[in-house]
């Protein structure tokens, strides 16, 4: 009975292993012929010429965008160091010493000893090559009082910004216009820094201090100016840098020195 059964086992599995090994050849057999079907397929003459005529502008258009990119990510890079090292010149600092002569450069005469002027002056040394416009460019700077937690005196007070610009209180102007001025007009630069912005930023448990706030507003003229691109983005494409660093002569109530 024992020897029967083995048998019977033996048979089914040789028999079931040879179905096995016929079907795999099957499916060789079948992947061989498609393999070999594909290899004899005709292409058509031009037929990559096609595909790249089709690609080919649209990956022109985004090599366009990238190098336009680049530009404008270099000059906004440059006016964000001039901020910065103008709001780190400023730093040490008064903003109660005024001067009404605005010469930068020594060749033109004595330097401005204004603290405004002096910033600004440094701003546009550090942003070259980049040149501001006069007529639609600007660098603001304001100085802010901070007594338990809240602004209390934004400087100056009295800007005295270059003839004809209509004046902001709080807001200094090398060019251009503040607040007040219209906002369709070309020159009107008015701070991103309102009193109640800037106080968001502040705790009620830090000490009093005062803070210089240098901002730099620059118009980029595309360098392509492709359709392509001026369709999406303006041109001139405008551009704000800023920085803030602490300013002790501004601090409310200071320590008399010694």
């Amino acid at each position: 009975m024992k020897s029967n059964l083995s048998d019977s086992l033996a048979y089914k599995t040789k028999h079931s292993g040879q179905s096995f090994s016929k079907k795999s050849g099957k499916y060789v057999q079948v992947i061989d012929s498609l393999y070999s079907s594909s290899e004899n397929w005709p292409r058509t003459p031009g037929q990559s010429l096609v595909e790249i005529a089709i690609l080919f502008p649209i990956l022109v258009m985004l090599l366009a965008g990238i190098v336009e990119f680049g530009f404008l990510l270099n000059q906004y890079l440059n006016l964000l160091d001039g901020a910065r090292e103008a709001a780190r010149f400023a730093s040490d600092g008064d903003p109660f010493v005024r001067d009404a002569n605005p010469n930068c450069s020594q060749s033109n005469g004595p330097i401005t000893q204004d603290f405004y002027n002096q910033a600004a002056c440094l701003a546009l040394q550090v942003a070259l090559p980049i040149r501001l416009d006069p007529s639609r460019d600007d660098v603001v700077i304001s100085a802010f009082g901070i007594a338990d937690g809240v602004v209390v005196a934004r400087y100056p007070s009295t800007p005295n910004d270059p003839p004809g610009s209509l004046e902001t209180p709080g807001e200094w102007h090398m060019y251009g216009s503040g607040g007040t001025c219209i906002s369709t007009a070309t020159d009107c630069n008015p701070s991103q820094f309102s009193t109640a912005r800037i106080n968001s930023y502040l705790s009620n448990a830090a000490p009093n201090t005062g803070i210089v706030l240098v901002e730099i507003y620059y118009d980029y003229n595309q360098v392509l100016s492709l359709p392509w691109i001026t369709a999406f983005v303006p041109d001139p494409i405008p551009v704000h840098t800023y920085a803030i660093m602490p300013l002790v002569a501004a601090e409310p109530n200071r320590t008399p020195s010694p």
